[in-house]
């Protein structure tokens, strides 16, 4: 006969802790997507009439903007985090800039090096019958539309995000362990913005500043950094409606693939990638993986998303190519920016 183990009340209580730390956080994310469900249809039926631009965007932009940041502002609230922390004066003011400028360069290069091939790669696509659905509208025949698109997407995009993410988001969960927080956070940039339009920066931003939020406790280092990236993808997106960038690609991808390595070579060298000492009462490396992938609201998320990345924003290949070159003309490069 099998000895049974009595808990005590200490060790189940660090076991539900260890259960409910991060399953939380991801249940609030499935909120998220419910506000989306809610408002992708009047906000497409909007994009398809005949309102400026600028409300067009205004408007998709605001409703993205709030499916993100209201369910993670209540969190925060129950978790009693405090709006003012985020803007605290950080300790080793000079070390803080150097990480900060090196992990905005790395982002902006490689947002450089990355996004006029993968517009490239979607003309292929829906070239060959997929239609990608992005909220934003036309921007082509507006420059108040266009300068609009430019400074409020990844400035509205950038804040939204990193508050809900970086701020309330992480700060409930940072002193449960070192790089698992990193790890979950990382996880919810993924599977909560799928907008094939920015892939590469959503997979990598969602490390890269969870990991600098940590190192530096600073959110406006990390909101600075994210703003400078998202800038220039809306700024290449811009420029694609005004003329022909196919003849940059190569430069754009060697300059700043270069940019962003020696870039990335400084932050490991100097910088390190270590996050300091252990916070008191961690989690072990076993229980930071039953947590993560024991959850079963991790696996929700991940279906979730794959729903609405193939339900809302990818329809499967047309018969009718004609149709779909125009639907893509008028949609592709309206990149939903992240959000």
């Amino acid at each position: 006969m099998k000895n049974t183990k009595i808990m005590t009340f200490e060790e189940e209580k660090r076991r539900e802790m260890v259960k409910t730390a991060y399953s939380t956080v991801l249940i609030i994310s499935i909120f998220t997507f419910v506000i989306r469900l809610i408002y992708f249809y009047p906000v497409r039926a909007l994009n398809e009439s005949g309102a400026s631009d600028i409300l067009k965007i205004a408007i998709s932009l605001l409703c993205s903007a709030a499916a993100v940041f209201i369910p993670f502002a209540i969190y925060g609230k129950i978790r009693e985090i405090k709006f003012s922390s985020f803007f605290q004066k950080t300790p080793q003011k000079k070390k803080t800039a150097g990480i900060s400028f090196f992990s905005g360069l790395f982002l902006f290069s490689l947002s450089a090096a990355t996004r006029l091939p993968l517009n490239e790669f979607l003309q292929y696509l829906s070239e060959n019958g997929f239609v990608f659905h992005e909220t934003y509208p036309s921007l082509q025949n507006s420059v108040s539309g266009q300068l609009f698109y430019l400074f409020a997407v990844p400035l509205i995009t950038a804040a939204a995000v990193e508050i809900s993410l970086r701020g309330f988001a992480l700060g409930a969960i940072k002193n449960t362990s070192n790089w698992f927080p990193v790890l979950v956070t990382a996880f919810l940039n993924i599977f909560l913005f799928p907008s094939w339009s920015d892939l590469p920066m959503t997979i990598i931003s969602g490390f890269v500043l969870s990991w600098l939020y940590v190192k530096t406790k600073s959110l406006l280092s990390v909101f600075l950094c994210s703003f400078a990236y998202r800038f220039i993808g809306a700024l290449l997106t811009v420029l694609s409606f005004n003329m022909d960038l196919s003849g940059y690609i190569t430069a754009l991808g060697v300059v700043g693939g270069v940019v962003a390595l020696l870039s990335l070579a400084i932050i490991i060298l100097v910088y390190k990638l270590t996050l300091g000492k252990k916070p008191k009462d961690a989690f072990s490396k076993k229980e930071g993986i039953k947590a993560i992938f024991g959850s079963s609201v991790l696996y929700m998320l991940i279906f979730v998303s794959l729903v609405q990345t193939f339900c809302f924003y990818v329809n499967k290949p047309e018969e009718d190519e004609e149709q779909t070159t125009a639907v893509y003309i008028a949609e592709n490069n309206n990149k939903e920016a992240t959000l």
